[in-house]
């Protein structure tokens, strides 16, 4: 995979102040919960399906955000039309993490911290477990991924851009399933980061995310 400056050319500049504030929005879902707290906010929702709540939040605010204040359309985040390479590339790379995960989970058991954090997802029933899956397929993808890889991009090489949103997108996820996830989780997520660069196409990983997540409603269904 190789990145030209032509290929640079093609993300949208903005100025920093601008890209500042859109950073803010993007990451929004880390440090929103804890605000509400502190002003005696809840999210009428079990557990880990407050996400869902937060993190529609921010993509509703991050895209008014795009087109009002940045003044650029949604294909500036690479929402664009998916062609049937974008796809095909998507479930190859999808399947392969998912092979991945699972053949760590035989060699690797979770942790307490893990296996914890995963099963208060599947206890939230079908439903919502497929309503947290859906909405973090998409979220994620617009916030950490389209803006934060598509923005700085723009003015560093994009791996460099991909490999900081990486970092910066491992930390909660390190601190909420705990360390393992650097062995089950990490090669998943620079997998979706990989797709972005490759493919340009944010329902590319949208689709790649969900296949990633799949065993959680699967376990779900199981349960229920």
């Amino acid at each position: 995979m190789t990145t030209t400056r032509a290929d640079r050319a093609t993300r949208p500049v903005v100025s920093l102040p601008v890209l500042a504030g859109g950073l803010l929005l993007a990451y929004l879902p880390t440090y929103l919960p804890a605000l509400a707290r502190l002003v005696g906010l809840e999210v009428p929702l079990p557990g880990p399906s407050r996400v869902i709540v937060w993190n529609w939040l921010a993509v509703a605010a991050l895209l008014l955000y795009v087109v009002r204040v940045e003044r650029l359309d949604l294909a500036s985040l690479r929402l664009v039309r998916p062609t049937e390479q974008d796809l095909s590339g998507a479930g190859y790379l999808g399947g392969a993490a998912l092979a991945w995960q699972w053949v760590v989970s035989l060699l690797l058991p979770p942790d307490a911290q893990a296996a914890g954090a995963e099963g208060e997802i599947v206890r939230l029933g079908v439903g919502l477990s497929l309503a947290l899956v859906v909405t973090v397929a998409i979220a994620e993808e617009v916030l950490w991924r389209g803006y934060v890889v598509e923005r700085l991009g723009a003015r560093v090489d994009p791996r460099l851009a991909a490999a900081v949103g990486l970092a910066v997108f491992a930390l909660p996820h390190v601190v909420h399933f705990g360390p393992t996830w650097l062995v089950t989780g990490l090669p998943g997520a620079a997998v979706l980061y990989a797709l972005l660069l490759w493919r340009r196409s944010l329902w590319a990983c949208v689709l790649c995310h969900a296949i990633l997540d799949i065993p959680v409603v699967v376990l779900a269904v199981v349960q229920a």
